[in-house]
C-alpha cells in the first residue's frame, strides 16, 4: 500500500514538473511551439546591418551570356523609411511590399494611395517610395503588427500574423504556398507559375548574398557581378527570377540562377539573389491576396 502510493507521489511529481516546463517554455513566454522551433529575428539592413557584411564580387569570362529560363514582373514596389523609429525592419518593409504590389488591385489595403501607373511600353511601373504619409502609416502599422517594435525584428510567425491581421484589417483574405526546395534554393516552377498569375514570394534568410549589379563589360570579355555576403537574418520580397548561360567558344561554360528581389531595407532597391551559392534559406513563400 506504502509502495502504491509512493509510485503514484512520483508519477504525479514527474507530471507536474514536465507540465510547468511545457507551460514555461510554450506558455509563459507567450511563445508557440512553431516559433520556438524556428526562432530566428529577421531584422538586418543591407547597409546598416548587424551581420558581418563581405565583398563577394567577381567575374565570368565569357564570350557572351543568353538567357535560357526567366518570369519577372517589370517593376516592382520596394519600400525604405525615413522615420528614425523604424529600425531593424526587413521584415515590415517586406510585408510593404508585398502589400503595395496588391494595392493595385485591392485598393484599401493603403488608402489614399495609387501605387503605379501604366508606362509607355504597357508595364505597370509601381513609383519610388517618397515617404509619403499614406504608406508610412502603413509601415507603422505593419511594424506594430509584427512586434517589430518589440522584439527589434520580427519572427516567422510574428511576420505571418500581423501581414495576415493587417489585411484581413483592409477588408482582404490572405493565403501562402511553399516554394522552398532546400536551404539552397527554391521551385522555380512553382515561382513561374505565381509570377505568371501576378503573385509575389517572400524569402526568410538566415544567411545570404546581395548582388547590387550584374554588368556586361564586352570590351573585357566578362561579366562582372557586383555582390555581398551577409551572416544575419534577414527578409525580402522576390518578384521573379533569371536563369543566364555564359558561353566560351560557342560553348556553355557556367549556368547561374538569380530572383529578383526587394532589398527591404533603408536603402529601397531592387536586386538578385544567386542560388545554390552563399545562402541558407529557411522559408519561401508565394502570398496571395484576394
Amino acid at each position: 500500500m506504502i509502495n502504491a502510493k509512493k509510485n503514484f507521489f512520483v508519477s504525479f511529481l514527474t507530471f507536474a514538473l514536465c507540465a510547468l516546463l511545457a507551460f514555461l517554455l510554450f506558455g509563459g513566454y507567450g511563445l508557440s511551439f512553431k516559433a520556438a522551433v524556428n526562432s530566428t529575428l529577421y531584422r538586418d539592413d543591407l547597409f546598416e546591418g548587424t551581420g558581418e557584411q563581405i565583398s563577394a564580387t567577381y567575374s565570368i569570362y565569357c564570350d557572351e551570356y543568353k538567357m535560357s529560363d526567366s518570369a519577372a514582373h517589370a517593376y516592382a514596389p520596394s519600400f525604405g523609411t525615413n522615420d528614425n523609429s523604424i529600425k531593424n525592419a526587413c521584415g515590415t518593409l517586406t510585408g510593404m511590399n508585398v502589400v503595395t504590389f496588391y494595392d493595385r488591385w485591392h485598393t484599401n489595403l493603403v488608402p489614399d494611395y495609387t501605387p503605379g501607373i501604366i508606362n509607355s511600353k504597357g508595364n505597370y511601373q509601381y513609383i519610388p517610395d517618397m515617404a509619403r504619409p499614406a504608406t508610412q502609416s502603413v509601415i507603422k502599422s505593419l511594424y506594430s503588427l509584427m512586434k517589430n517594435d518589440v522584439l527589434g525584428g520580427t519572427t516567422s510567425a510574428n511576420f505571418k500574423s500581423g501581414l495576415k491581421k493587417y489585411v484581413e484589417n483592409a477588408g482582404y483574405s490572405i493565403s501562402s504556398s511553399s516554394f522552398y526546395s532546400n536551404s539552397l534554393t527554391v521551385n522555380l516552377s512553382k515561382l513561374k507559375t505565381a509570377i505568371q498569375q501576378n503573385k509575389v514570394g517572400v524569402i526568410m534568410l538566415r544567411k545570404f548574398n546581395y548582388i547590387s549589379k550584374i554588368l556586361n563589360l564586352e570590351e573585357e570579355s566578362r561579366v562582372q557581378v557586383t555582390k555581398i555576403n551577409m551572416d544575419a537574418g534577414h527578409m525580402m520580397m522576390v518578384y521573379g527570377f533569371m536563369t543566364l548561360d555564359f558561353y566560351k567558344d560557342g560553348k556553355v561554360i557556367r549556368t547561374e540562377t538569380f530572383l529578383n528581389v526587394t532589398s527591404s531595407d533603408s536603402s529601397a532597391k531592387v536586386g538578385f539573389i544567386q542560388l545554390n551559392d552563399y545562402l541558407e534559406l529557411e522559408e519561401a513563400l508565394i502570398y496571395t491576396i484576394s
